[in-house]
């Protein structure tokens, strides 16, 4: 209902009869979406609150998901993170260096995750 007469008088002109109940401000972010969106300030609330649970499906505990983002890993690369480890890779092979190049580099330049663990399995680093 609008107490306003001069707001009630127009809501009927638009065919609204009543106003719905205002939203509740969202909580803030807490966890794994607040480390989220401390790590990759660009992130919006609801990006990193959306992430965090694509990063927790993946069973990455919060401190696991930082190891990989300090190791060079993106807030959208929760399923990379698991196709890694599923390869027995850890983030610190990401700095590992072969043939010059650093395996994160390798990584971001289309490698897959299989790839990558043959590459440092043959440089005896896995």
């Amino acid at each position: 209902m609008f107490q306003d007469p001069g707001e009630a008088a127009l809501a009927r002109s638009l065919g609204i009869e009543t106003v719905g109940p205002k939203r509740a401000p969202q909580a803030p972010l807490a966890g794994l979406a607040a480390r989220l969106k401390q790590h990759f300030p660009q992130l919006s609330d609801g990006d990193a609150r959306d992430l965090a649970g694509a990063w927790a499906n993946k069973m990455f505990p919060e401190a696991k998901a930082i190891q990989w983002w300090d190791a060079g890993l993106g807030p959208h690369d929760s399923a990379t993170a698991a196709a890694l480890v599923a390869q027995g890779i850890k983030p610190e092979h990401l700095a590992v260096r072969i043939d010059g190049q650093r395996i994160g580099a390798v990584l971001r330049g289309g490698a897959s995750a299989a790839r990558i663990a043959g590459l440092l399995r043959r440089a005896g680093a896995l």
